[in-house]
């Protein structure tokens, strides 16, 4: 026997529900515990997958990168000793440029605008001028650095067959 209290559900249906274990689930009606716990299960194991990809993803971008930073700190070891000749190769032209003029190392820095030690250590090879003060010394001392790099492209230049200098001709 079914009666309404005038609330639209019938008291054989509200017992039902009191009684039903199962809980409502947004609109489209009920959903057991179980089920509950399965979705969430399905949709923890899809998250787990996707971490896990994202996770590989970090890994191979990680050793793709520290490959490279290997190679380059190969490179750099490799150009170290082409980097300290074209220092020292620097360092005595620029102390004979120096000398020639009958300057002291102090008298040489002012004139540059450098710390006595800085000119120092550029004549000994330990440092080198950046763009503006190579320029500088170039003009004043008519001694040109050459950057490794274009030290590096102009030995090639010289050792390639047919580019050694014609001293004879003229």
């Amino acid at each position: 026997m079914t009666t309404t209290d005038g609330q639209g559900a019938s008291e054989e249906e509200r017992e039902r529900y009191q009684t039903d274990t199962r809980q409502p689930h947004s609109y489209v009606g009920f959903v057991t515990q179980e089920e509950h716990i399965g979705k969430l299960r399905h949709l923890e194991a899809r998250v787990r997958r996707e971490v896990a990809a994202e996770y590989v993803s970090l890994m191979v971008a990680h050793d793709t990168a520290l490959t490279e930073l290997i190679s380059l700190r190969a490179e750099v070891a490799a150009q170290r000793p082409v980097v300290a000749a074209v220092a020292r190769d620097f360092g005595q032209q620029l102390r004979a440029a120096r000398l020639e003029r009958g300057f002291t190392q102090r008298d040489a820095a002012v004139w540059l605008g450098l710390s006595p030690q800085f000119y120092n250590d550029m004549e000994h090879g330990r440092r080198t001028p950046g763009d503006d003060l190579a320029d500088r010394i170039e003009e004043r001392f008519g001694v040109v650095y050459l950057t490794p790099r274009m030290a590096r492209l102009l030995a090639l230049a010289q050792s390639a067959p047919g580019s050694a200098p014609d001293a004879g001709q003229g």
